[in-house]
């Protein structure tokens, strides 16, 4: 068929970007990857290729690692099971 691989773009974030579908692209968490959209659609354009972009939204890992656990105790809570039940452990202090 003719066709070769251009780019690729690998986001990083988990369940984190339903949160945050809303959110513009431009700035904030979503920051980095409106920007590799944004290139990847400008080489689509211009018929370029270029390396993998690996990113990842812009919030602090303590944050994130935070309200992923929080994500899973209320999900484990509605489950009727005990936090303690998934191995969860608390590996930050507040």
């Amino acid at each position: 068929m003719g066709l070769s691989f251009g780019q690729g773009i690998c986001v990083g974030g988990g369940g984190m970007l339903l949160g945050l579908s809303n959110a513009p692209n431009e700035k904030g968490p979503k920051k980095h990857i409106g920007e590799a959209i944004k290139e990847l659609a400008n080489n689509i354009k211009d018929k370029k290729s270029a390396e993998t972009k690996y990113v990842l939204p812009m919030i602090p890992y303590l944050i994130y690692k935070f309200v992923a656990h929080r994500g899973w105790r209320h999900a484990a809570k509605g489950n009727g099971i005990k936090a303690k039940d998934l191995g969860l452990q608390r590996t930050y202090r507040i």
